[in-house]
C-alpha cells in the first residue's frame, strides 16, 4: 500500500513528496543509515555480529526497489517537473529535458547492468532524442516510451 501511493503519488506528479518517502524507506539499505537489528536497539556500535537479521531496514528497502520497478523501472523521468530519480543502484544527474530532447548522465552499479527508466508527461504524439553519458543516442516514440519506457544498455 505504501509503494502504491509513492506510485501514484509520483505518476500524479506530487514529485517532492513521493521522492521523499520512497528515499525515506530505501535510505535504511545496508551501508547506508540502517539500524541494525537487535544490536542497534540495545545501542551496541556497528561491528562484525550486529546485523542479526535481514527485517526492517534493508530488507523493507530492497523489497520496496523490486515492488516499485514495474511501475517506476529502475529510474523514473518525470518530463514536465524535469526531475528525475534513480531506484535500483543508480542514478541519474545532468538531466536536461527541452522540448522533445532528452539528456542526463547515468551511474550505475554494476556499470554493465541494462538500467529501465520510465517516464511520466510524455507527448504521445512526439518523438524523443534520449542521450546519456554523452556518447549514446536514439530517436524513440512518444508513444513507446510511455508505454514501455526505455532500456539503457552498455
Amino acid at each position: 500500500m505504501l509503494c502504491r501511493g509513492l506510485v501514484v503519488g509520483l505518476l500524479q506528479g506530487d514529485w517532492e513528496r513521493g521522492v521523499s518517502g520512497t528515499f525515506s524507506g530505501s535510505r535504511a539499505i545496508p551501508f547506508a543509515v540502517a539500524p541494525w537489528e537487535n544490536w542497534a536497539h540495545e545501542g551496541n556500535i556497528d561491528e562484525p555480529g550486529s546485523l542479526t537479521g535481514f527485517h526492517w531496514g534493508p530488507g523493507s528497502g530492497m523489497t520496496s526497489v523490486e515492488i516499485m520497478s514495474p511501475a517506476l523501472g529502475d529510474a523514473f523521468v518525470d518530463l514536465r517537473a524535469k526531475q528525475a530519480v534513480g531506484f535500483n543502484a543508480c542514478s541519474i544527474r545532468r538531466l536536461n529535458v527541452e522540448n522533445h530532447s532528452v539528456s542526463f548522465d547515468l551511474d550505475t552499479f554494476p556499470a554493465s547492468r541494462r538500467v529501465t527508466l520510465k517516464f511520466a508527461n510524455v507527448d504521445k504524439h512526439g518523438d524523443y532524442r534520449i542521450s546519456w553519458n554523452d556518447n549514446h543516442s536514439e530517436l524513440v516514440s512518444g508513444e513507446r516510451l510511455a508505454r514501455d519506457g526505455y532500456v539503457v544498455a552498455p
